[in-house]
């Protein structure tokens, strides 16, 4: 799988870096308890905006790249993510991700910076997710190894860093390598951090050192008590899975896998699917089982992408990549689709205007009855409702028009 690097990114998305006028002066927190992220980027800057369950702007530049006067000691990148896990009380954290390795915790209501966190440790460690226990104690997952570990405390990377976000400080490093006793020429590259069922869930790519081939991704359960692999579940012929919800009810995981890359920006399909993971058991006796799988191909020509969310108990949003044309092959574009969770109904919701990799995150906030994609060619959130008959259309909205970045991330709080 290729890495997802700030100016890599923009080149192999095609998303090239516009000329925008410096942003205005910040404007605020929001009081409101549960709400959206939305992260918008060219890939060199950032801006974060606020948003309510339904769409309305709380705040435009709720803090960005260009943030002065809130605390930030190190500026956010053009590479800023949210957790997968909805932050809950009085703080909003952000993953700064390659090639700074930062986290940063804000206060929601006054858009201040409480504390910054490096979790580098001498390299580019590349944060994917977050998830906060207590606090007191919070995970995150670096993907990337560090080839010359041993220089620095806790600095081998491909791992879990425990923390104290009260601090902030790190604690101790949860080693994955036995998840990879299957395929020990390959590091495991962790992504995506859940915590379902007083246990945690990390999703594992599998890559090479020179990202050029890959094992099949995989499943961790991670025990709380002792940190140690409680399950390993291999994801035979599967690659470059990137993606991992909870279902509403809790009973249930859904992963989408991408393919594998071969150091290009276009993944093979054959390595694609969407697979649906039944759970059994909660903290160390916690066993995900596979349920069902959906090759790529049941979704159309091209391989599954980033967008995955629960779009209530029935019905699933998955999106596909695009492709730009080459030689006699066409351009596909981008796919969001609504499918059934237990059949095979399947239902085209929206595509992308002859821009691939355009279309973005997918939100479903729970129990908010709405979904959110972001569409970072058109500059827009695409809203539907979550009706009886399945999602409907409300309508395309900007999230804010004076930083002008598009969306790319979409957050939940």
């Amino acid at each position: 799988m290729v890495r997802w690097r700030a100016g890599g990114l923009a080149l192999a998305l095609g998303l090239a870096a516009c000329d925008v006028a410096p942003p205005p002066a910040d404007t605020g927190g929001a009081p409101q308890e549960h709400g959206l992220v939305v992260v918008g980027s060219d890939y060199q800057s950032s801006n974060v905006s606020l948003l309510s369950v339904t769409g309305d702007t709380l705040s435009g530049s709720f803090i960005s790249s260009a943030s002065t006067s809130v605390g930030l000691s190190a500026p956010l990148s053009g590479d800023v993510a949210t957790p997968s896990t909805p932050t809950s009380g009085e703080e909003l954290v952000l993953i700064d991700r390659y090639p700074a390795g930062v986290l940063t915790w804000v206060e929601r209501a006054t858009g201040q910076v409480r504390a910054q966190l490096s979790v580098a440790t001498g390299f580019a460690a590349n944060p994917r997710d977050y998830v906060q226990l207590s606090p007191t104690l919070g995970y995150v997952t670096r993907f990337e190894p560090n080839p010359r570990a041993g220089s620095a405390p806790l600095d081998a990377g491909s791992d879990l860093l425990a923390l104290d976000p009260s601090q902030p400080a790190l604690l101790r490093r949860v080693a994955l390598d036995d998840a990879m006793l299957d395929a020990p020429a390959f590091a495991p590259h962790p992504d995506k951090l859940l915590l379902v069922r007083g246990a945690l869930v990390v999703l594992l790519s599998a890559n090479a050192a020179d990202y050029r081939s890959s094992a099949p991704s995989r499943l961790v359960v991670v025990e709380l008590r002792e940190e140690r692999l409680a399950q390993v579940l291999v994801l035979q012929g599967l690659h470059g899975c990137s993606s991992v919800v909870l279902a509403p009810s809790q009973d249930e995981l859904a992963v989408a896998c991408s393919g594998e890359f071969g150091g290009d920006s276009e993944p093979d399909a054959a390595g694609s699917a969407l697979v649906q993971l039944e759970l059994e058991g909660e903290g160390a006796s916690l066993r995900l089982r596979e349920r069902r799988r959906r090759a790529a191909s049941v979704f159309g020509e091209a391989p599954l992408a980033f967008g995955l969310a629960y779009a209530g108990e029935e019905r699933l949003l998955v999106s596909t990549f695009g492709r730009f044309a080459q030689g006699s092959s066409p351009m596909i574009d981008d796919t969001v689709l609504e499918v059934s969770r237990w059949g095979d109904e399947q239902r085209l919701l929206l595509r992308s205007t002859r821009e691939p990799f355009s279309l973005r995150a997918l939100r479903c906030p729970q129990p908010a009855p709405t979904c959110a994609v972001a569409d970072a060619s058109r500059g827009v959130l695409h809203w539907f409702h979550r009706g009886e008959q399945g999602l409907e259309p409300l309508g395309a909205r900007r999230v804010e028009s004076a930083v002008g970045l598009p969306p790319t991330v979409i957050g939940e709080y």
